[in-house]
């Protein structure tokens, strides 16, 4: 209204740019009567077209003569000069400021002028208004998503509160943010005087929380308890790192679950071996003789019992030598060991069963080998172990071979899998046989890497650090390190299978 009394025009109004259809659009008028021109001078959407194509105003001081103007209805048909502005913001246009008079040449350069100056307010105004608009939906968008995100962050605490588990998690700073009520109760603490802390002042937590120390998890008591904690990093999707988590577990009634078997194998053990001496001790006594002469048959069946009974002896002493591993309690006698005469020995005390089977066993030593700081005796089981697997498990008319050779690396090797072991073998070659019962079926000779099973514990023990991979892309090897008096030979053990 302002600008028709300045240009004392008879009406006019803003043409906007619809953002969806990119038409011209009335939407403000100059003057009073808004419903019915409003429809009307959007007929002149000609003449504020060709101004917003080329963005420069247009003064018409006679309507009927210019062919840009479309006159529809009673008010245009009334018009007789028009003056077009375009509504411009830092080389945006936004629509166009349109003047209409019923009288000839009614705009003058000066109007033009006044009329540009109107032009620039309205852009402005239409500006802060779409920037008010923008805001505000921004506001409302961004409110809904923090409600969103309460909301999820509520959810989360409660989960974190009704779970058994204790879970501690810290910010960036390593400052401790969250406590649930399980861990406060595992930990024998009060959460709110942990919070803000840093995270190493927990039990189980080390100062540095990487890829190594998250994937082994510590084991600490409390008080009567038995706790675990795992301690991992928080990343964000794009590998920020948002801070850390630790789960403590309770798993004092596993400990005691493992060792009651334990202590009830090593028991059940050392209670089977009183009977098994008495009827070995009667046997020895029926072979030699003492109770009366017997028969060649029955001669040949005593020699049966008495050889299962040694075997169920050995049984029961491997029973007892894995729960005093794994109790912790097996004392061990280290020396210096040729291991040559470990393997000999074992050669000769196994020879007859690889004879009975019809298996060719060779043994190739390397003269003058260095000797092993280890146990001789528990070495020896090792190697009885191997090898009585491997005659078991080979098939008949085969070749066994020991191999003694230099090796560079500080490491005993005693058993390498086989090229010719299947890949998807390898992966649980290593397992338990209970755990891997296809490896006997599938694979008869494969079933010499089970000696290594209930070796590892013991071989830790003997030879120091010991562990075993597995990979199905190559050969895995199960290794220990022995300390030697100069060097350490590698001892490997293959089958040459007959096909």
């Amino acid at each position: 209204r302002t600008g028709g009394a300045l240009h004392s025009c008879d009406q006019g109004g803003v043409m906007l740019v619809e953002p969806n259809t990119g038409r011209l659009v009335l939407r403000t008028l100059v003057e009073g009567r808004r419903n019915g021109a409003a429809a009307e001078l959007e007929a002149g959407q000609a003449l504020a077209g060709w101004v917003l194509a080329n963005q420069i105003a247009a003064n018409v001081a006679d309507v009927t003569a210019d062919r840009r103007w479309q006159a529809h209805g009673a008010t245009d048909g009334a018009a007789r000069s028009a003056l077009a502005v375009p509504v411009s913001l830092e080389r945006e246009t936004l629509g166009v400021l349109l003047l209409l008079s019923t009288r000839t040449a009614h705009f003058s350069n000066g109007h033009a002028q006044l009329a540009q100056a109107a032009a620039g307010q309205a852009a402005v105004a239409l500006s802060k208004a779409q920037l008010h608009r923008y805001v505000s939906e921004q506001s409302e968008r961004l409110g809904a998503l923090a409600q969103q995100r309460e909301e999820e962050a509520s959810k989360l605490l409660a989960i974190l509160h009704s779970i058994g588990d204790g879970v501690v998690m810290s910010d960036r700073l390593g400052r401790i943010r969250i406590v649930n009520p399980a861990a406060a109760h595992i930990l024998g603490i009060n959460h709110n005087d942990f919070v803000g802390r840093a995270l190493d002042d927990l039990p189980g937590v080390s100062t540095t929380i990487d890829e190594e120390s998250a994937a082994v998890p510590s084991k600490f008591a409390v008080g009567e308890r038995t706790v675990s904690a795992h301690a991992a990093r928080v990343v964000s999707g794009r590998d920020e790192w948002l801070g850390s988590v630790v789960v403590y577990h309770d798993i004092t009634r596993e400990e005691l679950a493992d060792r009651l078997k334990s202590e009830l194998v090593a028991t059940a053990s050392h209670e089977l071996r009183t009977p098994m001496t008495s009827i070995r001790g009667y046997i020895d006594m029926l072979l030699l003789g003492t109770f009366g002469d017997i028969s060649a048959s029955q001669r040949d069946a005593l020699k049966v019992i008495k050889n299962n009974v040694t075997r169920l002896v050995h049984l029961i002493d491997e029973i007892l030598d894995m729960s005093s591993v794994e109790s912790g309690e097996v004392r061990l006698h280290r020396a210096p060991v040729d291991a040559a005469e470990v393997l000999r020995d074992v050669t000769r005390e196994l020879y007859s069963q690889f004879l009975e089977r019809n298996v060719a066993l060779t043994l190739e030593v390397q003269e003058e080998l260095p000797p092993v700081y280890a146990d001789r005796q528990r070495l020896q089981q090792i190697v009885v172990n191997l090898v009585g697997n491997a005659c078991k498990y080979t098939p008949r008319a085969a070749r066994f071979l020991w191999r003694s050779i230099t090796a560079v690396a500080r490491s005993v090797s005693m058993y390498r899998i086989p090229e010719w072991v299947s890949p998807r073998l390898r992966a649980s070659i290593f397992l338990r046989p209970s755990t891997a019962p296809t490896i006997r079926c599938a694979t008869k000779w494969a079933a010499l890497a089970l000696g290594c099973i209930s070796r590892v514990s013991l071989w830790s023990c003997t030879a120091g650090a010991s562990g075993s991979r597995a990979s199905s892309a190559r050969a895995a090897l199960l290794a220990s390190r022995c300390r030697s008096h100069r060097r350490v030979e590698a001892l490997y053990a293959r089958v040459i299978v007959n096909h």
